[in-house]
């Protein structure tokens, strides 16, 4: 999303969220049809899945707040089975929406006591005086408790190393590969 300048809507949640599923048996022994519903309203597969389900008015001034629940209720579904870690990357190139809907999902989980681990991962740059995405860092530490790590960037003789230790010490192209 970068180069193109376009930003959709709720596209990291989507993308996650879609990934999750699809290796999911039963959706629906997570959540009620009535949420399944709100769900398909951004995953129109699930509509393809369970053809029943009811139909939702997405014109009325509720409908993003039941999208927004319906995507803490399965996320608070899935964390009953086992601790979960939701990991969003590239979080400069969000939308409004998706941070919005972020920090909906953090401050539920976290007055639900639910074992739910978020972790974002953006560039430093963007947490700069007047960005958005420093504003709504703000608003989010002041809901939940927050630990920053900043990341240096990787020496080479660790990423030769590495490959090492992954081909073998005495693997082809070690050298070419660390330096690419």
């Amino acid at each position: 999303f970068e180069t193109s300048g376009q930003l959709l809507p709720y596209q990291p949640i989507i993308d996650s969220l879609r990934d999750r599923l699809e290796r999911e048996n039963a959706p629906e022994d997570l959540l009620d049809d009535v949420w399944l519903a709100e769900l398909a309203r951004i995953l129109p597969e699930l509509r393809e899945r369970y053809p029943d389900l009811p139909i939702v008015s997405g014109d009325d001034s509720t409908a993003r707040a039941r999208l927004f629940e319906a995507i803490a209720r399965l996320a608070e579904a899935l964390s009953t089975r086992k601790p979960l870690v939701w990991l969003v990357d590239d979080l400069q190139w969000a939308d409004a929406e998706t941070l919005e809907l972020l920090q909906y999902l953090s401050r539920n989980w976290r007055k639900g006591k639910s074992p739910i681990l978020l972790l974002i991962l953006m560039r430093s740059e963007v947490l700069g005086y007047g960005t958005k995405q420093r504003d709504w860092m703000s608003g989010l530490t002041r809901d939940i408790s927050v630990t920053r790590f900043a990341l240096t960037p990787v020496l080479a003789s660790a990423i030769q190393e590495l490959i090492q230790a992954l081909a073998g010490g005495n693997a082809a192209g070690v050298s070419e590969l660390s330096a690419w």
